[in-house]
């Protein structure tokens, strides 16, 4: 039978039937084992992933969560902590904490605020967590035991933009992009990130390095297995955020702002081939050239723009390099008013797209302007609000699809808050001193300058403006829709759509809980073309809001890139940290950008029309003079004591860059000052003086010296307070800014200084002349005399009907007239009451009431009685 049977089959054809029926039988008999969990990791490719995992966010008491971490494949490189306080610690070898939470505070403060719920304002400011960098398998299990209960996860249980939660939600765990940490050394300060990848798919960082008074701009480079050295790029200036582009042949352009005999402009270098070119200096003007921006397009043209007071106000300006030669210079607006902070893109078919924001007549405006065939296109609006609108950011996709977002204010922007929140001293010098406090509370309801940001986003394609199909702020918390802002977009290689941006996690009031100071973390959303992911946090980014973050895409699929600088300062620190700089990447998966769902906007784009728009009128300063002796003296207006983000106490006025906004459009000051706020006798430090250095470099960004000087106070206050202050309160208007008044000499950094340091200067609510003399003496002098009935004198020229005036001395009024007709007085009055031989210093000052509720007030006149 077998015999036959091969020979039917042939050899050949007969074995490998019976080997086919002997396989069937073992297999009946003897089944496979399944492969064991450990030989499945085995096979598994282990991948780094970074998490955070945060607790107790539900506990209703003070908590316990000592605890520690394990892993069945793989290994935990790093552990780190998020809001540890003195009385936890963290021992990072062996992967063990101890971490007390009390999360009572947090629910009495939250219910106090009324604004939020107590999980959101914990979870978001108070909770406390570890960071995990792992290089595990995907189906790897992490498992955490703490005195709070033991859980576990896997990887692949995670998704970015995606919360997962344990412990009957006491636990939130969050896939997080893995992040290199460039740490300070010493006390260095590291800032201003830019990042960039090269054709070669090299990755490239950029920052400015500030230690003992000194500042470089370095480099790194990443070329898929480490970072390398640090490069020197400039050192020996002062340096913002530089802007870097891979060209097409592999090589790298480094553009900056950098400060150079006491003037800043714009400079660039290049590298390929391994050496760096000579540093070109693209801008001569002496006025300020800031704020730089840069873009490669796929001709392998380099586009430059930039901000710059050329012609007395800010411009926008624009030049490109092609094969070997710079272009002109492009003026791209020309407005009288003030354009701020351009940004530029690309499209493929070498469309060039800035947009910018703008002030012009009396309106805050985001521009969009296409240059192409070598010509400049009309303006077109894409916002024009009453509201604050600035920090602008445009992408351009593979669609010829054009994306611009912005952030916005809430309403009444720069002004006074609620009467209710907010009362000063009839004594005024106390309010004289504490003005920066007018703006103290960054919360919703109130009218400082930070009250609130939102970030808009529109997409201009085909001459029309659409949005996206499902409302951006939809998959925002709502502890994250009222400061958010500095956006910045970015297509990455698969057609995503991503929208980095900052927010703001310390608007506490400092009366509830005085710890919280500035705090901001970076998070990234993206649109797939349907839906809006939910926010993705990234680690290490709790530090100030000083610029926006930089990003970049790679070439291959879904590969994306983001830095930002960070010091990890806890939401209860009051001095700045050491400053890091991040860098973060993440890979996702490949999608279709065809499909991308829009609607309709209900705004349309709309040519400006320059004409509309030519009319500036500025606010009606009256440079009023006085004489005294010899000497003439002008009144100028400003603000002094602003402080912001440069700081380390609570953000009261926001973005540094936006006080200068206000100042110079909203109010037109002749000058502003600004404040650090951050030396050792205020209770808050900054390693090496930074945030001096920092508060000196704004300043010098926007001192113009035809019609704006900007300059640097310090400390809490350039004037003293007077003995004998009083004790009644009155609220200021509601809408009002706090002005201060200067008379100096002549508009000079010379005069300004000395009349500052005489405290010839007054307060006002609004644009109002006042000048007080006694005995010939201006306010804020001091001098003896031995006449018992000292003579004093009052100007006033107010913009409203004057309802009151009142003359103070020592915390009593002596002299009070509700009888004034119009807007102007003239006033003579002697005192009478002092006492006949005693020896005494008198303190004397002048109030004004206008009947729109208007007001202004003098620093003090000493007057030392000698009988």
């Amino acid at each position: 039978m077998a015999k036959t049977l091969m020979s039917r089959l042939g050899l050949g054809r007969a074995f490998f039937i019976a080997a086919t029926f002997s396989l069937t039988a073992m297999l009946l008999f003897f089944p496979p084992q399944a492969m064991s969990l450990n030989q499945q990791l085995e096979q598994e490719k282990s991948l780094p992933w970074t998490v955070q995992i945060m607790f107790g966010i539900r506990g209703p008491k003070p908590l316990i969560w000592d605890g520690k971490a394990e892993v069945n494949s793989g290994r935990i490189e790093d552990i780190q902590s998020i809001n540890f306080t003195d009385q936890d610690s963290l021992k990072v070898k062996e992967r063990q904490w101890k971490c007390r939470i009390d999360r009572l505070r947090g629910s009495e403060i939250a219910d106090e605020l009324g604004k939020i719920s107590p999980r959101e304002y914990f979870e978001e400011r108070l909770a406390k967590g570890i960071i995990l960098d792992l290089i595990t398998p995907p189906s790897a299990r992490v498992s955490i035991t703490t005195e709070g209960g033991v859980f576990s996860f896997t990887m692949a249980d995670l998704k970015f933009g995606a919360s997962l939660e344990r412990l009957d939600g006491n636990i939130k765990l969050q896939l997080m992009p893995r992040s290199f940490i460039f740490k300070a050394k010493g006390q260095q300060m590291n800032n201003y990130p830019a990042i960039a990848k090269d054709s070669m798919e090299n990755v490239w960082a950029a920052w400015a390095s500030y230690s003992k008074g000194k500042e470089r701009l370095v480099i790194r480079k990443y070329d898929g297995q480490s970072w390398g050295e640090e490069t020197v790029i400039d050192d020996g200036g002062c340096y913002l955020q530089p802007s870097l582009a891979g060209d097409k042949e592999g090589g790298l352009w480094v553009c900056w702002a950098g400060r150079v005999s006491d003037n800043w402009d714009i400079y660039v270098r290049h590298y390929k081939d391994g050496k760096w070119s000579s540093t070109s200096r693209i801008t001569e003007h002496p006025a300020p050239d800031t704020d730089q921006q840069i873009f490669v397009d796929d001709n392998n043209r380099l586009w430059v723009c930039w901000q710059s007071f050329q012609f007395g106000q800010a411009d926008i300006f624009m030049k490109y390099y092609d094969q070997g030669r710079w272009s002109a210079i492009i003026r791209v607006s020309d407005h009288q008013g003030n354009d701020w902070q351009p940004a530029i893109s690309v499209d493929r078919q070498g469309n060039v797209y800035l947009a910018w924001d703008s002030y012009r007549n009396k309106k805050h405006l985001i521009l969009l302007r296409k240059f192409s065939s070598e010509r400049l296109w009309p303006e077109i609006e894409v916002e024009a609000t009453n509201n604050y609108v600035a920090h602008a950011s445009v992408a351009c996709d593979d669609f010829g699809r054009v994306w611009i977002a912005w952030d916005t204010s809430g309403e009444n922007w720069g002004f006074g808050e609620d009467e209710e929140d907010r009362t000063i001293s009839l004594s005024k010098f106390e309010a004289v001193e504490t003005q920066i406090n007018y703006n103290k509370t960054p919360m919703e309801g109130r009218r400082g300058r930070y009250n609130s940001r939102k970030l808009g986003l529109v997409c201009y394609w085909g001459e029309k403006f659409y949005r996206t199909a499902e409302d951006f702020y939809a998959k925002l918390p709502e502890t994250m829709r009222m400061y958010s802002d500095l956006p910045r977009l970015q297509i990455d290689s698969s057609g995503r759509l991503w929208c980095f941006f900052h927010h703001y996690i310390g608007k506490i009031p400092f009366y509830i809980h005085d710890k919280l100071m500035e705090v901001w973390k970076v998070y990234g959303m993206f649109y797939n073309g349907h839906i809006w992911s939910s926010p993705i946090e990234f680690s290490q980014t709790t530090w100030r809001n000083i610029y926006a973050s930089s990003t970049c895409a790679g070439q291959q699929e879904g590969d994306l890139w983001i830095t930002y600088a960070g010091d990890g300062r806890r939401s209860d620190s009051r001095d700045l940290e050491p400053a890091r700089i991040c860098v973060a990447t993440l890979t996702m998966d490949k999608v279709s950008p065809h499909h991308m769902a829009l609607l309709l906007d209900e705004r349309q784009p709309r040519i400006v029309d320059q004409a509309s728009y030519i009319e500036f009128t500025p606010v009606p300063k009256k440079r009023y003079e006085s004489t005294l002796g010899l000497e003439k003296y002008q009144l100028f207006w400003g603000t002094l004591h602003e402080q912001h983000d440069v700081r380390g106490r609570m953000a009261m006025d926001g973005f540094v860059v936006d006080a200068f906004k206000y100042a110079l459009d909203d109010q037109q000051y002749d000058f502003l000052g600004i404040s650090d706020y951050s030396f050792r006798h205020t209770g808050w430090f900054s390693p090496d003086n930074y945030s001096l250095w920092e508060a000196n470099k704004a300043t010098s960004r926007y001192s113009t010296k035809k019609d704006f000087i900007s300059f640097y106070v310090k400390g809490r206050s350039p004037y003293k307070r007077a003995p004998g202050h009083s004790l009644q309160k009155k609220p200021i208007p509601k809408g009002m800014p706090v002005i201060t008044a200067v008379y100096a000499k002549d508009f000079s950094d010379k005069s300004f200084t000395e009349a500052l340091e005489k405290k010839r200067n007054y307060v006002a609510t609004d644009w109002i002349i006042l000048d007080f003399t006694v005995e010939g003496h201006p306010m804020g002098d001091k001098f003896p005399s031995r006449n018992r009935y000292p003579r004093m004198l009052a100007k006033i020229i107010g913009t409203d009907d004057i309802a009151q005036v009142d003359i103070i001395r020592n915390a009593k009024c002596i002299y009070s007239s509700r009888n004034i007709k119009g807007k102007e007085a003239d006033i003579t009055f002697v005192d009478l009451g002092l006492p006949i031989d005693k020896k005494d210093d008198y303190h004397y000052f002048i109030e004004v009431t206008q009947k729109n509720g208007a007001m202004a007030w003098t620093p003090p006149i000493c007057y030392h009685f000698i009988p």
